[in-house]
């Protein structure tokens, strides 16, 4: 097989390069917190770089763990869950689609070690579609690029066992699922909470370049439900939307504290929530959202230079 580069997509095993869709023999021109990631029509610019064709792909189907360290996997597709429990493991062109679950389940899990995942597809199996497949990616020491995530409750929830531990995503698609009322969800008073990343704490989390589709409540959701604190909280460049307009935030930081906390230069779609960014950390200041502003509540904060914006006119988008 063709020796794969990140700025270039193949089509089939092997000779024609694609640029979004064309057999033009050219380098795909992403850039990095510049190019939007797009996961279908003919401006698909994340996923297998081969597309999703099985044949194509190494096929497992069946729950996969990877126990090996430094194993590296090209072409894989995975009919099951994936589970990562070795250091050093990476994975290019990977596509995993769960099966119905009737326990939640998730689709990619960095248990322990480290994983570095480039160019994915993880979504659900037609028809699978349940309250049970909460999350796609899940845990922590992992870095996942030009990836989608689809069809889950959460698309990604990262949580640490200390700060050091980290979480990092750029240029990917990060889609949630839809909310299902309460029964048959009972995980909350109000049914299931649908964001498109989840961050329970005690982690470093980096997400920049990405597109996160919130759905019932947040796109970024940055919470201490996992004791400990953030070495970091970076939220920068990305592009925000919800599917719904119940409640929830584009950004909503209910952790009390959040350490290394910058969330700047993120372009926000409109809707009934009218770009919220609900802030309730105490150690908030008016910099990490790149506002000019000597209070610690929002009150007064101007627009600076890396603010965040509303995609369609650039408008400043206020903290609250």
């Amino acid at each position: 097989m063709t020796t794969l580069r990140e700025d270039v997509w193949y089509r089939g095993n092997a000779t024609t390069l694609i640029r979004h869709g064309r057999a033009d023999n050219v380098e795909d021109g992403f850039q990095h917190r510049v190019t939007k990631p797009l996961a279908t029509g003919g401006s698909r610019n994340v996923g297998p770089r081969v597309g999703l064709d099985p044949a194509d792909f190494t096929v497992v189907n069946s729950d996969m763990d990877i126990t090996s360290a430094n194993a590296h996997y090209d072409h894989l597709w995975v009919n099951g869950h994936l589970e990562v429990h070795a250091a050093g493991v990476t994975i290019d062109d990977l596509v995993v689609r769960t099966p119905y679950t009737t326990t939640a389940r998730n689709g990619l899990y960095v248990v322990s070690g480290s994983a570095a995942i480039t160019f994915a597809d993880i979504g659900v199996q037609a028809g699978a579609e349940t309250y049970n497949q909460t999350t796609g990616v899940r845990g922590r020491n992992f870095t996942l690029k030009r990836s989608h995530v689809h069809g889950f409750i959460d698309a990604t929830m990262p949580y640490g066992a200390s700060p050091s531990d980290y979480a990092i995503y750029e240029d990917c698609v990060l889609e949630c699922g839809p909310h299902y009322a309460n029964p048959p969800d009972t995980s909350h008073t109000d049914g299931s909470h649908s964001d498109a990343c989840q961050c329970e704490g005690n982690v470093s989390l980096s997400i920049t370049g990405c597109s996160l589709f919130g759905g019932y409540t947040s796109c970024l959701l940055l919470t201490n439900n996992v004791a400990g604190g953030y070495g970091y909280a970076v939220a920068e460049d990305n592009w925000l939307d919800k599917y719904e307009s119940v409640m929830g935030a584009f950004l909503n930081i209910s952790a009390a504290d959040v350490n290394g906390l910058s969330m700047k230069r993120n372009r926000v779609s409109r809707g009934t929530v009218s770009g919220r960014i609900v802030v309730s950390a105490t150690n908030k200041v008016a910099t990490s959202f790149g506002m000019v502003g000597t209070t610690g509540n929002c009150t007064g904060w101007t627009p600076g230079a890396d603010c965040n914006v509303f995609e369609d006119n650039g408008a400043p988008v206020y903290p609250q």
